[in-house]
């Protein structure tokens, strides 16, 4: 039986590209990173790392 957790993730991926369905999310990001001289981030347990 294939874990549930591998298929959840092979699913998400499906979605596409971070730039194609979520907006102004990564705009804001960028936004927020620059305005606080953020040069890395410590992403934990979020998906499978497109925001990365």
């Amino acid at each position: 039986m294939k874990d549930l957790y591998e298929k959840f993730a092979y699913d998400y991926d499906e979605f596409g590209a971070i730039e194609n369905y979520l907006g102004d999310e990564k705009s804001f990001f960028e936004s927020l990173f620059k305005k606080h001289g953020v040069n890395t981030v410590l992403d934990c347990a979020c998906g499978t790392g497109q925001h990365l």
